[in-house]
């Protein structure tokens, strides 16, 4: 479990799907998806079974804690996200992550909150050389959500990106942004 000052971020379970497909359902957020169609509980339940016996992917549920109590409990119904990574390559060291945050729960600082302890966990702990966006253009909130990433993160400098300071890489399909450790 990764835990932040106000999340849990803990592997997805099947507790979280009907939640999970809700918040993907969301028309602010399907629309931005590479693959924008409406799914059933089926077709979830599925995707579910495929991703967790995936080796190239890992699927984390973003859970608010308890914090007036300053405990590790999750609150009730607590979910409001997830963070994804998938096309991991152990080889490499490099994977592509994002994340999705109910939109009842956006503009709260959470899918920052959440990137910033995941990409740690990344570079920190599993040895990831390598961490990349791909970001549809259309898709300006999450832009701005990575664009806005500062304190050793992400930041957007017109044409190009910086980390830490320094310029990487930004190729020309969609936003993709590759960051090195």
């Amino acid at each position: 479990m990764i835990v932040t000052e106000r999340l849990n971020i803990i592997p997805l379970e099947r507790r979280h799907i009907s939640q999970l497909r809700k918040t993907r359902l969301e028309f602010d957020t399907w629309h931005y998806l590479t693959d924008p169609h409406p799914i059933n509980d089926l077709q979830q339940e599925k995707w579910f079974e495929r991703m967790s016996n995936d080796p190239t992917k890992m699927y984390f549920a973003i859970e608010v804690r308890d914090v007036v109590n300053d405990t590790m409990a999750v609150l009730i119904d607590s979910f409001i996200g997830i963070l994804r990574s998938d096309e991991y390559d152990r080889t490499n060291r490099s994977i592509r992550i994002g994340v999705d945050i109910d939109k009842s729960e956006r503009n709260k600082g959470y899918g920052t909150e959440a990137m910033k302890a995941f990409m740690d966990y990344l570079f920190n702990h599993l040895n990831i050389h390598m961490i990349w966006l791909l970001v549809a253009e259309s898709n300006l909130p999450a832009d701005r959500h990575y664009s806005g990433m500062v304190n050793g993160l992400i930041t957007n400098c017109g044409t190009f990106w910086r980390l830490n300071g320094r310029e990487i890489q930004n190729n020309t399909i969609g936003n993709k942004l590759s960051l090195y450790n």
